[in-house]
């Protein structure tokens, strides 16, 4: 046997999500003060909604071109359980086309993979470890403790462990195995590294550096976080989250993809960055002066979204718009429907493949009598309780909306402009046609109940659910 190559190339990836379309702004999004937009053109939709896969295909492309030795995945390469669907199927294709070039593959199975296994099913897991449907170049973790795999062709030795059960919250690294000299020692773990997760919640698979320093590896391959970057504050310690290869949501903004590592003489010599997505979200901010119409509000919007296109021409570009500052027109024409379709039309993917997915209204409006303060209570009981779920949230806005609105139309009911509230103004958004007719009480919860569902579903004022 010849012998072991001391100098190679391999890729770091995680949490590819297969099965998952990604969100590109539908109306199930629960924050406050935003509108939300599904993309308006059929091949755009198509694009991010099969991004997912089209990252995996772009990964086994650019390992292929670059003639890297073995890849390793650190966790989440389903969004769930699939041991017999089409992605696990495809997978595996794609498997079967590195093992034909030579290229070896180091599987860690992450929460996501075990979601939705039912005890006593044969899982992933068993059919990859324990069958015979893969490549012998294809490796995967055990689940119950950890394991150390050593490159048949490099001096790599690779541990890791894969998840049991969807929720891990002890420390999986406390049992990795020691190093193993004379070769590039790489861990391989999907985890909350420490500071990664809120102080309320059970990190998975916590580490830190405390628990992982002892080994002394070489590199560390970690998933689970989408954002690319290294959670301590020494950037030469090789610990690294590779991020997902491709932005799932409006959160996970900029490029997205994987890291390439070039080892020479078993030493980590340089890490490359190696774009993957097909699809990527933006955050832009646009600050309007007193003095903006609507049209040149429009062109600001349109120049920003065309200073990414052309730095992304051949992705799709979604994008997250912000607007502060105090304009009475542009805020009131925000809170549009139809001037929101206006202004996201201009920018059909059709045309320069770009779309805005969502509009966070952030204007501050100066005082109006078309401002409705019965609308403002239910946005404001929506955000005082934003941490419950979307049906229990429901059911607490509907109750103290009909307790607030009530006091509203009475109060209405005996004067003709309270506060700033005009009596025309508010029959224009209720189905009560006058407010000196007697009142009836169900109509006015019906009406909070669509008020209420609008905003939770991103909709403005007085469009039907």
């Amino acid at each position: 046997m010849s012998k072991k190559k001391s100098s190679f190339k391999f890729i770091h990836v995680a949490d590819l999500h297969l099965g998952r379309k990604i969100s590109v702004g539908d109306k199930s999004s629960k924050k406050e003060n935003s509108e939300y937009f599904s993309l308006i053109d059929e091949d755009a939709r198509k694009t991010a909604f099969e991004a997912p896969l089209t990252a995996l295909e772009n990964l086994v492309k650019v390992a292929i071109e670059n003639k890297v030795d073995f890849i390793v995945i650190a966790g989440d390469i389903f969004d769930k359980h699939e041991n017999s669907g089409p992605y696990y199927k495809y997978f595996k294709q794609k498997l079967v086309e590195l093992s034909l070039e030579n290229i070896r593959v180091y599987i860690a199975f992450g929460n996501h993979d075990r979601t939705g296994y039912k005890k006593g099913e044969l899982d992933l897991l068993s059919e990859y470890k324990d069958g015979d449907i893969l490549p012998d170049s294809v490796f995967v973790f055990n689940d119950t403790d950890s394991e150390t795999f050593l490159d048949p062709l490099c001096t790599a030795a690779i541990h890791g462990q894969s998840y049991e059960a969807q929720h891990i919250h002890e420390s999986l690294v406390e049992d990795f195995p020691s190093r193993k000299e004379k070769a590039l020692n790489i861990g391989v773990i999907h985890t909350n590294f420490e500071g990664t997760s809120s102080p309320d919640e059970k990190g998975y698979a916590p580490t830190s550096l405390n628990l992982i320093k002892p080994l002394k590896y070489d590199y560390w391959a970690l998933g689970h976080i989408h954002k690319r970057y290294n959670p301590t504050e020494d950037k030469d310690n090789n610990i690294e989250y590779s991020g997902s290869p491709q932005g799932l949501d409006i959160t996970e903004t900029g490029k997205k993809g994987c890291y390439m590592v070039s080892v020479e003489d078993n030493k980590v010599a340089k890490k490359k960055f190696l774009p993957l997505d097909s699809a990527r979200f933006f955050e832009i901010h646009l600050h309007i002066e007193s003095k903006d119409t609507w049209s040149k509000f429009i062109e600001k919007v349109q120049k920003l979204c065309l200073e990414q296109k052309h730095l992304n021409p051949e992705h799709l570009c979604m994008f997250d718009l912000k607007v502060t500052g105090k304009n009475s027109e542009i805020n009131k024409n925000l809170k549009s429907l139809i001037q929101l379709n206006d202004l996201v039309t201009y920018s059909r993917p059709g045309s320069d493949g770009s779309q805005i997915i969502r509009i966070l209204n952030e204007v501050q409006n100066t005082k109006s009598t078309d401002d409705n303060r019965s609308l403002d209570i239910v946005e404001a009981l929506i955000k005082e309780y934003k941490e419950f779920d979307y049906d229990e949230l429901t059911n607490i806005v509907f109750n103290e909306a009909k307790l607030n609105i009530e006091i509203e139309i009475q109060n209405l009911s005996k004067d003709k402009n309270i506060d700033g509230i005009n009596k025309k103004t508010f029959e224009r958004h209720s189905p009560i046609q006058s407010l000196d007719e007697d009142l009836d009480i169900e109509e006015i919860v019906e009406t909070a109940k669509l008020i209420a569902e609008n905003i939770l579903n991103g909709k403005p004022y007085g469009v039907d659910s």
